[in-house]
């Protein structure tokens, strides 16, 4: 089984299921810049070591996104490696959400009590 099969798996797609880099991210909630530089890491090791790329990898692009769905298995060489790449997204609290929308509300309160003479 291929760790792009345990990915699979794990969110439930089908096997054997493709997915972008941007897929990855929002499914994983990693930051894009850290499976990009993943996936970066993964086109020069293909460059520059190419002793060390097997037989049945035919493009760069293929090395490239097995070491990022390497990368997201806590099982594989290339997760203790490149594991400082993945930085989870920061949510916003429904809090902060909350504030905002009344900030929003609050000055377009204030905007029409100054400005509604001069529209009328």
């Amino acid at each position: 089984m291929t760790y792009k099969d345990d990915f699979n798996k794990k969110y439930k797609f089908k096997k054997g299921q493709s997915h972008s880099l941007k897929e990855i991210s929002k499914i994983t909630g990693y930051q894009m810049k850290g499976i990009q530089t993943i996936y970066d890491k993964g086109i020069g090791a293909y460059k520059t070591n190419p002793g060390s790329v097997r037989k049945n990898v035919v493009s760069k692009e293929q090395w490239a996104y097995a070491r990022v769905y390497a990368a997201l298995n806590p099982k594989s060489k290339a997760y203790k490696i490149d594991k400082v790449h993945l930085i989870k997204k920061k949510k916003k609290s429904k809090f902060i959400m909350y504030i905002n929308c009344c900030c929003i509300r609050i000055c377009f309160w204030f905007w029409v009590k100054k400005y509604k003479k001069k529209y009328k």
